[in-house]
Formats: structure tokens, sequence, C-alpha cells
């Protein structure tokens, strides 16, 4: 987090900077293209602020974001659209934190693959009340995954939970018995 980036271009584009810079990329507000780095690790951002840039989705997959690099993701008012996938230091307390932050906001997140995140960092996700996607694939390691899912359904009548097949899976514990 540098606060002279953030002075000089503002919140949006500061994170714009930090998560290209990681090899992920980012749509802003009112875009259909994505701003990532090319084949050579170049990519074009504005270096200075302009009004009215948004940062809208964000896809961190891959990226080897931590806890302390969420603090270059705070202040993003329009965030709707977050991955996350294969992220190997996404731990229960980066979603605790952006599912604070974003609990307005943020309607589709996907946390496949994320091997630190436990049956507490699911559970915050409950507190994403306009959540519309989640995608849990290759979760299977969570303690309770299926009753989770089920909570998480139950709490919010619109969300849809991608990646991992938890009704069928109770289906089938109930034929077995």
């Amino acid at each position: 987090y540098l606060t002279e980036r953030v002075q000089a271009v503002g919140f949006d584009l500061a994170a714009a900077h930090f998560i290209v810079h990681r090899g992920g990329r980012v749509r802003f507000k009112g875009a259909d293209t994505w701003t990532c780095q090319d084949k050579n690790g170049e990519y074009s951002l504005p270096g200075y602020y302009k009004e009215g840039i948004h940062v809208e989705a964000i896809d961190a997959s891959e990226t080897s974001l931590v806890y302390e690099g969420l603090e270059c993701l705070s202040n993003l008012r329009y965030l709707k659209w977050l991955s996350l996938a294969s992220c190997p230091h996404v731990d229960d307390w980066c979603l605790d934190r952006l599912c604070g932050q974003y609990a307005d906001t943020l309607e589709h997140l996907n946390l496949s693959y994320c091997w630190k995140v436990t049956e507490n960092g699911i559970s915050a996700c409950s507190r994403l009340r306009n959540l519309k996607t989640l995608n849990l694939e290759g979760m299977d390691h969570v303690k309770n995954i299926q009753m989770l899912c089920i909570l998480l359904e139950e709490n919010n009548s619109n969300l849809s939970i991608e990646g991992l097949d938890f009704l069928a899976e109770r289906s089938n514990d109930k034929h077995a018995e």
C-alpha cells in the first residue's frame, strides 16, 4: 500500500495498478474489456487521477495476494465481481476483511482452490448481502462444506453456489442410509 500512489491516482486506479502489476486483471465500471499485462508484462493505466474511473471487477486468480495487500483494495465503492481462485495465501482473515468491506456491493465471488480458507472463511460470506454467485470448486477440504452451502443459500435466497454439487452429495448421503 503506497499512500503516495493513492494520493496521486485515487483508490480505484491505485488498486488497478496493484492488481495488474501482480499479474491480475481489472475491469472498470461501464467497460467491456479487462485491463491486464500483455505478453511483455506491459500494461496501460492512467498515472494520474481521472474522475469517473471505478473498478467494478477484479480477477486476482493465482496471484500472491496476502492479507496486507488487501489494504490496496480498500474503498472500492463499485466492486461487484472478485475472483481469488487459486490464490495460495488467501485465508479466513482475508475473507473476513473482504466480506466486511464489500458486504453491500459484492455480487460475485470466486474462491475456487483457496486451500487456506476453512469453514470460518466460508461462513463470513453470509455477510455479503448482495452476493449472487459463489464459486467453491475444489473446496472439498472445508469441513461441513455441504451444510455451510445450505445455510448460505437459506440466508440469501438470491445466491447460487457454483463448482460444488452439494445438493447431490446430500441426496446421495440420504439414499445410502
